[in-house]
């Protein structure tokens, strides 16, 4: 009897235990649930990021209010359609720890909800393979260029084509525009042969830098003198980039008012006289010139003068083609007097033979209260090389070329940080697996997890060992 009551005795401890075990887990689930739905932190293996959104798209989602829905609408089979999911479902979890601010998301899948799919494109002008972002009436349309990045892979000696998505910046620059809209205005001038922003052509086009432009809040145009006759009052910042043809004297009038007016202006050219321009920059007490002595048809630089423009890019490489060069007076380093100038160096290189380093860029500010009485607040840069903006240069990631073309642009318009920050230049989110994230999936699937199941093991089988 007294073997048939230890039997039932160990039996009724064995359930007990059991028990215990299977409500402690149930509670470790729950709690687990529960800090997951309260804390913004989660691990991520198939993406080459730590997780989560980065700091500049959190810096910018908080403190904004609203109602933001972001539809994706993919074929089954793009590579692209599983990134921009989950990337939906961050700014999804990131909104709900911002009070005011709600995110809702839609996954359209076009093979399989075709009506849904149909009613989207015949309401907005959306193409497959694109995510839209709505506010109200007001929308955003991100295609598949803006959402991936094309770049060169070298693989046992031949070059293949990767896709990298990028699509966190162009999702967070136009959520930006729908909350907080800037309404900055640049203007191309076109008629002379320069650089057109909505050329796609590899060498002769600049349609890369306007739809960056255009993801960061930018409206982009071209701008003919010889229709319109003057340039528009809502211009932020005049873009002159590498004329082929002559500027008329009329045109020149106009520029130089504008600019005494206190315009922003970015000059790019490609010799001293692109455009007929020098007696504009006489006026500003600048010359650009071309060195004779000069072999070399590509200038690699990291020499920067003290500049807000130059600040990010530190060690940061330049490149430039066969640039010509500017001639300066003395910096000045007090305040404007007198209506003078004052013109600070940006990009200098090496010179053979010289002591002293040759100029390629400078900005120039004209904002103190002269004999004139007036306040211009004007703002300059002239860069000795055009093509640095070019479809090629901008696609081929020359870090160095996006952050100076966009820290000119941001410095120009008073924005500082918010066009393109150097951080969101180089920030990529990759489909792929991070290779260094291989080492902590194999520890936890090889390790973690089977130690945990063994030791919930031993505290249920470790009681009948005892009793046995």
């Amino acid at each position: 009897m007294n073997r048939a009551s230890d039997i039932k005795c160990v039996r009724r401890k064995s359930k007990l235990f059991s028990a215990v075990s299977v409500s402690l887990a149930l509670i470790f689930v729950c709690l687990a649930n529960f800090c997951t739905s309260r804390i913004y932190f989660r691990w991520h293996y198939d993406v080459a990021s730590p997780g989560g959104l980065s700091p500049l798209s959190t810096d910018i989602l908080a403190g904004a209010t609203g109602e933001i829905t972001m539809i994706s609408i993919f074929e089954r089979v793009h590579p692209l359609r599983k990134p921009a999911r989950r990337l939906l479902r961050e700014y999804e979890l990131a909104a709900k720890n911002i009070p005011g601010l709600t995110i809702n998301v839609r996954n359209i899948d076009i093979n399989i909800d075709i009506p849904e799919a149909s009613a989207l494109m015949r309401k907005y002008p959306v193409e497959p393979n694109s995510i839209v972002v709505l506010k109200g009436d007001d929308f955003r349309i991100l295609s598949e260029d803006a959402l991936s990045r094309y770049g060169e892979v070298r693989t046992s000696g031949t070059e293949n084509k990767s896709t990298e998505f990028c699509g966190e910046t162009a999702c967070t620059m136009a959520i930006r525009q729908l909350l907080r809209p800037e309404g900055v205005s640049v203007y191309f001038l076109s008629g002379h042969g320069e650089y057109d922003p909505q050329n796609t052509d590899r060498i002769a086009g600049a349609s890369t830098l306007a739809r960056i432009l255009q993801s960061h809040g930018c409206s982009v145009k071209r701008l003919s003198l010889h229709e319109s006759r003057k340039i528009p009052d809502n211009c932020d910042v005049l873009v002159v980039a590498g004329p082929r043809t002559i500027i008329s004297e009329k045109e020149i009038r106009e520029i130089s008012n504008y600019l005494y007016s206190g315009g922003s202006a970015i000059f790019m050219l490609d010799s001293g006289n692109s455009g007929n321009m020098g007696s504009l920059f006489d006026a500003w007490n600048i010359n650009l010139y071309e060195d004779a002595d000069a072999k070399k048809t590509s200038v690699a630089t990291t020499i920067y003068g003290d500049h807000p423009v130059t600040q990010a890019l530190s060690n940061t490489m330049t490149l430039f083609f066969d640039p010509c060069f500017i001639r300066t007076p003395q910096v000045l380093t007090v305040p404007e007097i007198a209506d003078k100038p004052k013109i600070t160096p940006l990009v200098l290189c090496e010179k053979k033979d010289s002591i002293l380093p040759s100029v390629i860029s400078v900005a120039i500010e004209l904002g103190g209260t002269g004999l004139s009485g007036k306040f211009h607040n004007t703002r300059i840069i002239v860069c000795g090389d055009s093509e640095f903006i070019s479809n090629a240069m901008l696609g081929e990631g020359v870090n160095g070329n996006r952050i100076f073309i966009f820290s000119s642009l941001e410095w120009l318009t008073g924005f500082q940080g918010r066009l393109m920050p150097p951080s969101a230049v180089k920030s990529v989110l990759n489909t792929g697996i991070s290779p260094d994230s291989w080492g902590r999936l194999v520890l936890k699937l090889s390790v973690f997890l089977p130690l945990v199941v063994f030791v919930c093991g031993v505290f249920v089988i470790a009681p009948l060992i005892r009793k046995i």
